[in-house]
């Protein structure tokens, strides 16, 4: 019937869209393997908020609010492929934070860096998840990752693109739930 063609096309697209962002992490794991970023002098508010844009709609579809608590500061780094980075935490804050929660994106100062997390109120991290959570094609408790669509590539881009910037990633769990994603990036003198 025409209820299941369109049916069926609207699956094949999904798997179309699928496998082309699948293609494009793994060519940008690739080429930020292979390349030196050119890092400069950028302000750290910037670089959220063009992550941020995007990523309202999203966010407001699936009804969770999102909190921006960011100091002012400037940073050394590459201000696009931040965003990108910025991108895939975001994303994945949304993918695995409980529906109608709450996202929060925090920036400050702690001495000669600037730290900036990204915090869920989902379910978390299993422990024995957390030292493989970067790995390429790790996609941790299965009962969660069969839920969410996805190849695993995510953060392993998120911590390619961080080292690229002279930056430290690191991720825990929150003690009142959800999950904390952590960049240390290097101040701006």
């Amino acid at each position: 019937t025409e209820s299941d063609a369109r049916e069926q096309l609207e699956s094949n697209l999904e798997e179309v869209q699928r496998l082309e962002r699948l293609s494009a992490n793994l060519l940008a794991l690739h080429q930020y393997g292979q390349i030196t970023l050119t890092r400069s002098p950028l302000t750290i508010k910037d670089a959220v908020d063009s992550a941020l844009m995007p990523f309202r709609a999203a966010a407001a579809i699936k009804g969770v609010e999102i909190e921006v608590s960011v100091q002012s500061g400037r940073v050394v780094g590459h201000q696009d492929s931040l965003v990108q980075l910025l991108d895939i935490l975001l994303d994945n804050a949304l993918k695995y934070g409980a529906r109608g929660g709450h996202i929060a994106v925090h920036g400050h100062k702690k001495g000669s860096q600037y730290l900036l997390s990204v915090k869920d109120k989902g379910p978390g991290i299993a422990t024995h998840d957390l030292p493989r959570i970067f790995d390429r094609l790790y996609r941790g408790d299965k009962a969660r990752s069969n839920q969410v669509a996805g190849y695993g590539l995510g953060l392993a881009l998120a911590k390619e693109i961080a080292e690229v910037n002279g930056a430290g990633i690191a991720v825990r769990n929150n003690p009142d739930g959800g999950a904390c994603f952590e960049l240390i990036l290097e101040l701006a003198v």
